[in-house]
């Protein structure tokens, strides 16, 4: 194990790696100020705007928002913290660019055409399709990509019944 990466609010992770000498990517909370220059960037998800949008239409009397919450990177749903010391100019300019391309629509984040895990086979392709054992998420990818489908980006239904029609 070269880094670790977590999907936890805990710094723990991070200390844990910086102690082994490994480096690492925080989650939510700017871990760089708080463990030091061992955690590279922490992507830090911002909800202030979408919690202000929540509640206001709460308070205007709106009803039914179903509707995804984040706000997403364009409008400042999302965003890097600080890169490390330790992190080379050339990735920063390589994050540089990659966010320029996922904010001006040239690239879509996780929406590539096949996936290859980390032995390098390509995974979710046309003759090996990614299974999923809960039958009602079988259909969250788009066979032979890494795109999730429609129906999951809109969050158009929250609850199937046993023979995967939705339900609401």
């Amino acid at each position: 194990v070269e880094a670790i990466v977590q999907h936890t609010n805990s710094r723990w992770p991070q200390i844990v790696a910086r102690d082994e000498g490994k480096v690492g990517s925080g989650y939510n909370t700017d871990m760089l100020l708080t463990v030091g220059d061992s955690v590279l960037t922490t992507p830090i998800l911002t909800w202030s705007n979408d919690y202000a949008e929540i509640v206001q239409r709460v308070l205007d009397g709106e009803s039914g928002m179903g509707r995804k919450y984040w706000s997403g990177l364009d409008l400042g749903g999302y965003r890097l913290s600080d890169l490390s010391k330790r992190v080379p100019v050339e990735a920063e300019l390589q994050i540089a660019e990659e966010e320029g391309k996922l904010l001006d629509g040239r690239d879509e984040i996780f929406c590539k055409s096949g996936i290859t895990d980390t032995h390098g086979r390509w995974r979710n392709g046309p003759i090996n399709p990614a299974v999923n054992p809960v039958p009602w998420e079988r259909d969250h990818l788009v066979t032979g990509t890494t795109c999730l489908t429609d129906n999951v980006v809109t969050q158009s239904c929250q609850e199937y019944s046993a023979e995967r029609n939705c339900m609401g």
